[in-house]
């Protein structure tokens, strides 16, 4: 059996223009052919020859990666201890306490936070009041995305300063264009239309709450 460096080595060749075709006794699809795709920016011819690779739909496409991601997993399914390395790394995971980020407390007191526990995909928005103990999930995007057919994540939040409303954006299918909501944290009921065409930008609630930037 080949030594983790060997299969390091060989994993290496696929990124090569001379790659094997064959690696560690499995068969590699070779590259899709390139298309005579290009553009001309302010006079300047612009080959672009994998550009139908964007198109994930395409059933080419599809058949490719697909064949592409079997035959890596089963070259990694080679390396020696692998799998033992695996369990273990799932055993420590399951035992985690879980992670807490991203802590914004209002002047009311109240604290809104993410929070992703074990065996959890995405973080949630989660908010408690000061002194307590006893969380609140106000957005999990795990469960929106299920419901939507579209993995979700929260890009950014930012709660009024008494903490009674709360803006927060969502990412779809890990897009860095969001779309923003504002919503009542008592009761969880949406305050304006949701504002799409959000890119990493921060909420600044104005001091009254009436409104932000």
């Amino acid at each position: 059996m080949a030594s983790i460096r060997q299969m390091v080595c060989m994993l290496g060749l696929l990124a090569t223009p001379a790659w094997a075709a064959n690696v560690a006794g499995v068969e590699v699809p070779a590259p899709l052919p390139p298309q005579a795709v290009k553009d001309v920016h302010w006079g300047v011819e612009v080959p672009d020859p994998w550009r139908h690779l964007e198109d994930v739909a395409h059933p080419e496409v599809q058949r490719w990666m697909r064949a592409q991601a079997d035959a890596t997993s089963a070259i990694l399914d080679k390396i020696p201890g692998r799998k033992a390395m695996l369990n273990r790394i799932v055993q420590l995971e399951a035992s985690a306490g879980g992670l807490t980020s991203t802590i914004v407390r209002t002047d009311s007191g109240r604290l809104f936070f993410l929070r992703r526990n074990p065996g959890e995909n995405q973080f949630k928005l989660v908010w408690r009041e000061g002194g307590s103990d006893d969380d609140q999930v106000i957005v999990d995007p795990e469960a929106l995305g299920a419901a939507g057919g579209q993995p979700l994540a929260i890009m950014d939040f930012q709660p009024s300063r008494d903490g009674r409303m709360l803006a927060y954006s969502l990412q779809s299918g890990g897009g860095e264009i969001g779309v923003l909501h504002v919503v009542d944290v008592a009761g969880g009921k949406p305050l304006v239309e949701p504002i799409d065409g959000i890119r990493y930008a921060s909420v600044s609630w104005l001091e009254d709450g009436s409104g932000f930037f």
